[in-house]
């Protein structure tokens, strides 16, 4: 009897071994299929399906091709630890619509972002110091790009074939640009300071030059958006949305809302809009004004149920 016991325990522990050793390698073979490849802080490669995608925080820098041709990438958020982006790092991310770029990146190499279709906005941080050969070429969504005041160069091709690329501030810094950087751009009216490289190439090469400060917030102002209609009842509020193009933020503009029927709904300074007692419409006029005295006019029809 203790015989059989004994060889019921080594069964047991036996097993229990074994199932350890099953465990562990299984924790260990996740971990390394993660989405990321990442070697001493370098993103070298994505493995997942795409989507939004967070960066992890700790990278250091995404290699070359790391993201490329990844299709179904919608959107990106990468962390301040990040600091440079390879060659052809999301190049033909065809449905990439959003990109939080690093505060920290000091430099964006050739083709970054080129075939980028779908990308409608982008910040270019204010630590890059150039903007190198196709970075953001065939990008066809972009219609508004602020040059930081750290950028001195810009590439060839940089924004060809940004064909609803409409306006561009281009700083005093930017004292170089290569061969046709906004080639296929017919829509472009260069923004910048007068006696500046970026108003002589403007006028070299016979494209739309406006004096920046007041017009370019002007231009701006006139890609605004906001949220055109909201269905509310008395138990929940909802909040109007503002979209602000790249340039503009609430450092720079201010935002007022009034309700035509305050007895039907009222909106805090905030945009957030709450039902009173009766069911109805309403319409909420926005005005969005910028530090020179530009305005834009928003309306949002409201709905009381």
């Amino acid at each position: 009897m203790k015989t059989t016991q004994k060889s019921l325990l080594n069964v047991m522990l036996l097993c229990m071994v074994l199932i350890g050793v099953v465990l562990i390698p299984t924790k260990a073979y996740a971990s390394s299929n993660s989405d990321f490849v990442i070697e001493n802080g370098v993103l070298k490669e994505y493995k997942g399906t795409g989507g939004n995608v967070t960066i992890p925080k700790g990278v250091t820098r995404i290699d070359d091709y790391a993201f490329y041709e990844c299709k179904k990438l919608t959107s990106i958020k990468m962390p301040d630890t990040v600091t440079s982006i390879g060659y052809r790092a999301f190049q033909y991310c065809t449905s990439l619509k959003m990109i939080k770029l690093s505060n920290n990146i000091t430099d964006i190499d050739m083709g970054a972002f080129a075939q980028c279709k779908s990308l409608e906005k982008i910040d270019i941080p204010s630590k890059v110091t150039s903007i190198y050969w196709g970075t953001f070429n065939d990008c066809k969504k972009l219609t508004v790009i602020k040059i930081p005041d750290s950028v001195m160069f810009i590439g060839m091709a940089a924004f060809a074939g940004c064909s609803n690329l409409k306006v561009i501030y281009i700083p005093e810094s930017v004292t170089t640009m290569e061969f046709e950087p906004f080639s296929g751009c017919s829509k472009l009216t260069i923004y910048g300071h007068e006696n500046s490289y970026a108003q002589t190439y403007a006028s070299d090469n016979k494209i739309p030059f406006k004096l920046a400060d007041g017009q370019y917030y002007k231009a701006l102002l006139k890609e605004v958006t906001g949220t055109k209609q909201l269905t509310i009842n008395k138990t929940k509020g909802k909040n109007i949305e503002i979209v602000l193009p790249s340039g503009l933020s609430s450092k720079n503009v201010t935002v007022t809302y009034k309700s035509s029927n305050t007895k039907m709904a009222t909106v805090s300074k905030k945009g957030k809009v709450t039902a009173k007692k009766k069911k109805g419409t309403a319409k909420i006029t926005i005005t969005v004004k910028d530090k020179y005295g530009n305005k834009k006019i928003l309306t949002t029809k409201i709905t009381v149920k």
